[in-house]
């Protein structure tokens, strides 16, 4: 029999423990029967590290790897198992473990602050009807937003035949202002297709006034669209065939207007009017 204890062992054979003597049984000293050694190790060996943090939860985290591409920091909070933030960029973690956004902020850079708004603009180029298609005129927004150092990615106002503006825009919740950063024309996406604008979008990538046409009036700044201001398609054709220069029909918008004829100023019916001899000019909207 081995008794257990703190690193001490007690062989009750012909040994003696302690005061006491084992009387009785067989001669220890005729039992050929090695008694097996008995070390420390033996004694701790089910005493184990596993054994002492059995009781540790599994899921404790003691390190933590990068998350969305951001920093990461781990969080032990007074009640609950610790977790991993991105306080960066997490509106519950911003800028230090629980400290939480209003509901109105992001977290940017660690620091809680409203979104920033979507640029709109009149393209301050005109361009004839054939603009490569929507994968076109939305390069030409691009291009004109890079080349005035306007961040982000801009897509054209345009629907074709089988493709409305609603269904190719990003539908952002925040505001949509001028390049000035403080011109409110809408407040959100809803707002941009209510039918009414807070203000026109009358200003180019660059801040300055767009050009009149020679579409329907002489002295508007009229705007290829072919799109309802609630954001779908206007009418069947009149794009100059999707926006290849081909046919005749085409809608156009108003960049002064700030009611539905924003949007949808009126229509021309002439190969003209496709194919390049009259221009106009584009809304690029941030996506």
């Amino acid at each position: 029999m081995i008794v257990r204890g703190a690193l001490s062992v007690c062989v009750l054979s012909a040994l003696a423990c302690g005061d006491s003597t084992v009387t009785g049984g067989p001669d220890a000293s005729s039992d050929t029967t090695a008694a097996p050694d008995v070390t420390t190790s033996d004694v701790t060996q089910d005493i184990t590290t596993a054994d002492v943090s059995k009781d540790v939860s599994a899921d404790v985290v003691v390190s933590c790897p990068a998350l969305d591409g951001g920093a990461s920091t781990l969080c032990t909070p007074d009640a609950g198992s610790p977790y991993c933030a991105n306080t960066t960029s997490d509106t519950n973690n911003c800028g230090g473990c629980g400290v939480v956004c209003a509901s109105t902020q992001v977290c940017t850079n660690g620091a809680c602050a409203l979104p920033k708004p979507k640029l709109v603009f009149v393209s301050s180029m005109q361009y004839g009807a054939n603009l490569g298609g929507l994968g076109g005129a939305d390069a030409k927004c691009q291009a004109l937003a890079t080349a005035s150092s306007l961040s982000g990615t801009y897509k054209a106002w345009l629907s074709d035949d089988t493709t409305s503006a609603a269904t190719r825009l990003a539908h952002a919740k925040v505001a949509y202002v001028l390049p000035d950063g403080s011109t409110v024309v809408a407040n959100d996406w809803a707002g941009l297709t209510s039918g009414t604008l807070a203000h026109a979008i009358d200003r180019t990538e660059d801040g300055g006034t767009p050009a009149t046409t020679s579409y329907c009036s002489l002295t508007t700044p009229t705007v290829f669209s072919n799109t309802l201001p609630s954001g779908t398609q206007d009418a069947v054709g009149f794009n100059c065939t999707n926006w290849t220069g081909a046919g005749t029909k085409v809608n156009l918008g108003n960049a002064n207007a700030t009611d539905l004829h924003w949007s949808t100023w009126c229509s021309a019916n002439a190969t003209a009017y496709c194919d390049g001899t009259n221009v106009a000019a584009l809304y690029c909207i941030e996506q």
